[in-house]
């Protein structure tokens, strides 16, 4: 099987994913491990990987750098994106059967594609972030499934381009570019998966700002987040889901227009990042 082959197909297969020793008391015995020729160690897959269905048949693939996406479990049902011959990168369905591997529901009809992306579950359904408008602008909206067709509908229109999705105790908060300015600046969101239920809760509006740029990571109950601000450049934001709560944490260089903070990981109770400290210097 060549590698295009292999990436246009959805596999069926157990990964056990080794966090290292930083952030998890768990050590994989070292039985176990495998190490690769750079020296670093991995745990091994279980099972033996066997394919289920291949959505994209042939001998080239139609779509190389657009493999299978995010995998997300409801029920008896794992959720992913996927472009097949027919349509673009869509929300897709399995239990796991190649009868049972389908196309949710095509939200751009077509080939072009929603691009579903940043899944999360909350109170029984799938929420995700994909296309919401086919006017040659690519917008993204926040829908909501249950993994039918029927039960597939757009949650509201955001008018911006996504860049993350979270949730924490019945609340989803959702990161954008500002829709003043479609792709550049940066907006923080809060839904509670309904239309109405859905509002900003802040927004910066600078011609600054890269589009999936941002990152956001939990820390207890506030949510640390990366964003261009105002007058400076990407830093540090936390919130507690209010308007008031939400509000810049550091600036690591400030002054500096050009700063990149990003990679935002919980670890021990504490938000690790990389920061950019001057041109080509950058520290954890």
């Amino acid at each position: 099987m060549n590698v295009g082959h292999g990436l246009r197909s959805l596999w069926s297969a157990t990964l056990v994913a080794c966090l290292g020793t930083g952030c998890s008391e768990q050590k994989t015995p070292e039985a176990a491990r495998i190490e690769d020729s750079r020296g670093e160690t991995s745990a091994p897959l279980l099972g033996t990987p066997s394919q289920v269905k291949d959505l994209n048949p042939g001998s080239q693939p139609d779509n190389f750098l657009h493999p299978a996406g995010f995998f997300i479990e409801l029920g008896n049902t794992v959720l992913f994106a996927a472009t097949d011959k027919v349509h673009g990168r869509e929300l897709w369905r399995t239990d796991g059967t190649a009868a049972g591997t389908s196309l949710v529901l095509d939200l751009f009809p077509g080939p072009t594609g929603s691009d579903p992306s940043n899944a999360v579950v909350m109170n029984g359904r799938v929420y995700f972030l994909a296309g919401a408008t086919g006017n040659g602008v690519y917008q993204d909206g926040l829908w909501s499934t249950d993994g039918t067709t029927q039960g597939t509908r757009l949650v509201k229109p955001l008018h911006a381009d996504g860049t993350f999705l979270t949730q924490r105790n019945g609340a989803l908060f959702l990161g954008t570019t500002d829709p003043a300015r479609t792709s550049a600046g940066f907006a923080l969101w809060r839904s509670d998966g309904t239309p109405d239920g859905t509002v900003l809760l802040h927004s910066e509006q600078v011609e600054t700002g890269v589009v999936g740029g941002h990152s956001a990571a939990w820390v207890g109950d506030t949510l640390v987040f990366t964003s261009a601000g105002a007058t400076q450049g990407l830093s540090l934001w936390k919130t507690d889901g209010t308007t008031e709560g939400t509000v810049l944490l550091s600036d690591p260089v400030p002054g500096f227009d050009f700063n990149f903070v990003g990679g935002l990981i919980e670890c021990g109770g504490k938000a690790l990042y990389t920061a950019q400290l001057g041109e080509n210097v950058h520290a954890l």
